[in-house]
């Protein structure tokens, strides 16, 4: 009897490994996704009960995760910017003692990258362009 059990066992056992569920391949979130998620996430802000609450961010210095992205100014290092992955983008002209947030009115806080024009053109002010979507936020 004991015999015939073992017999049977590797009959089922191809079986069973062939039916092994594969994992979906990768893709990237199409636009109209993406913005159809922050037009809902729009509606549950309006429905939230904390609406009224006032909220101020103190900073990177409480940011957890991954810087993604800095840039400093060539002719002068202690003025950089600082990308996060799920953090925005923040500037620090003393050397990283304190920031300023730059990129906190979009509706993706989500970085992939910057890049910063240092050459100051526009009324004294460096030009920056700010790549969202980063893909593991």
């Amino acid at each position: 009897m004991k015999l015939k059990q073992f017999l049977l066992l590797p009959c089922f056992f191809p079986a069973f490994l062939s039916a092994q569920p594969t994992a979906p391949e990768p893709r990237p979130t199409p636009a109209a996704e993406v913005l159809a998620g922050i037009e809902k996430g729009k509606a549950a802000e309006l429905r939230s009960v904390a609406r009224n609450v006032t909220l101020q961010s103190i900073g990177p210095t409480i940011m957890s995760g991954r810087v993604v992205d800095i840039e400093a100014d060539p002719n002068d290092p202690s003025h950089f910017y600082v990308a996060y992955a799920s953090g925005g983008v923040w500037f620090t002209d003393n050397n990283g003692t304190s920031f300023t947030p730059v990129f906190d009115e979009p509706p993706t806080n989500d970085i992939g990258a910057i890049a910063v024009e240092w050459t100051k053109e526009n009324d004294g002010k460096a030009t920056i362009w700010v790549g969202t979507g980063e893909a593991n936020s």
